[in-house]
């Protein structure tokens, strides 16, 4: 999937995806792995509960300039 629009953020040793953007992709529920992780600040006031983990394969750059790199990514609703 080519996505030209995501937020980043550096400092953040969590990556997040949201479980809309899994279903877009095609992704099946069946290849997410278990996770009991409790995330503060994502909601300011609110905690938010993990539903799984998944790796996924990421390009960064461009066609001439690019890096590969395999994300764990803890999925929210």
């Amino acid at each position: 999937y080519d996505m030209d629009r995501v937020f980043m953020d550096g400092g953040s040793s969590m990556n997040i995806i949201f479980t809309n953007t899994l279903r877009k992709m095609t992704i099946p529920r069946s290849v997410w792995k278990s996770s009991g992780t409790v995330l503060h600040g994502v909601v300011p006031g609110e905690r938010a509960t993990s539903l799984g983990r998944i790796e996924l394969k990421v390009v960064f750059g461009s066609r001439s300039n690019f890096a590969k790199q395999i994300l764990e990514f803890e999925v929210l609703d």
